[in-house]
């Protein structure tokens, strides 16, 4: 392992874990919190679930512990409520504070964050010798 591989991992499964401990709310990941990590944001837009999956994924194949599996399926199940939507294809971009997904526009670049987290899904779940549910 390089020099540097140890502090850059240890740096970042701790904002991993800070995000998982100030960065939720109602099990989806907000917006912003201020760097005293008080919310800013408590909206919820879909991008953010897409790398709080990918960052999960990449731990839970990093180190193997099953909290980061953990934390990766509930990160993967956030993401259905921005899912459900009439047209099949496409999302929501976003969840309010209390819990809404109000109808909205598909924001076209949130479309490389979804792609992103499937084929992060995909990999993890093969190189972890696991299957998809």
């Amino acid at each position: 392992e390089r020099w540097y591989a140890v502090p850059l991992r240890e740096a970042a499964l701790r904002l991993i874990d800070i995000g998982e401990r100030f960065g939720l709310c109602n099990g989806v990941a907000i917006n912003a919190i201020h760097d005293d990590f008080t919310v800013k944001d408590a909206n919820a837009r879909l991008w953010p679930q897409c790398e709080r999956l990918k960052a999960a994924l990449l731990a839970a194949t990093l180190t193997a512990a099953p909290r980061y599996w953990s934390m990766a399926e509930a990160a993967a199940l956030s993401l259905l409520p921005y899912l459900d939507t009439a047209v099949p294809g496409l999302w929501r971009d976003l969840q309010r504070a209390n819990g809404e997904v109000p109808e909205s526009a598909a924001e076209a670049s949130t479309f490389y964050h979804l792609v992103g987290a499937i084929v992060a899904l995909d990999l993890a779940l093969r190189e972890g010798g696991r299957e998809c549910p």
